[in-house]
C-alpha cells in the first residue's frame, strides 16, 4: 500500500509539473502571436485577434471533449456489463434464498467462521491440510 501511495504521489507531482509547463508554453505562444501580429496591425487589433484565436481554440477543445465523453460504451463492453449484471442478480437471488432458508444463528456462525478464516493464515493452512 505504501508503494502504491508513493507511486501515486510521484505521478501526481509529475502531472502537475507537466501541466504548469504546458500552461507557461501556451502563454508564451499566445504572447508570440500577439507580438507577431502587432508588427502588421495596431496593438489593440493584434490583442483582439489573439484573444479571438484563443477563444476559438478553447471552444474547439470543449467540442472535442464533449464529443469524446458522449461516446457510449462499445457493444462488447455493454455485453460484458449485462453479463455482470445478470451474474449479480443470480448471486443475489441465491444469497437471498440461502438467508431465508437458514436460521440467524447458523448465519452468524458462518459469518464468524468466515472472518476467522480470512483473518488467520494459520487457521487457513490447518483447514487446507484437513481437506
Amino acid at each position: 500500500m505504501h508503494r502504491f501511495l508513493t507511486s501515486l504521489a510521484i505521478n501526481s507531482v509529475a502531472i502537475l509539473i507537466a501541466t504548469a509547463g504546458a500552461c507557461i508554453m501556451l502563454f508564451f505562444l499566445v504572447f508570440a502571436a500577439y507580438l507577431a501580429l502587432s508588427e502588421t496591425m495596431a496593438p489593440w487589433a493584434a490583442a483582439l485577434v489573439t484573444a479571438g484565436a484563443a477563444l476559438v481554440f478553447s471552444i474547439l477543445v470543449l467540442i472535442v471533449a464533449r464529443a469524446l465523453s458522449k461516446r457510449g460504451p462499445s457493444e462488447q463492453d455493454r455485453k460484458r456489463q449485462r453479463s455482470a449484471a445478470d451474474l449479480g442478480e443470480l448471486l443475489g437471488k441465491s444469497a437471498h434464498g440461502f438467508v431465508r432458508a437458514n436460521s440467524p444463528g447458523l448465519l452468524g456462525g458462518l459469518l464468524a467462521v468466515g472472518f476467522a478464516l480470512g483473518f488467520s493464515p494459520k487457521l487457513r493452512k490447518l483447514l487446507m491440510k484437513l481437506l
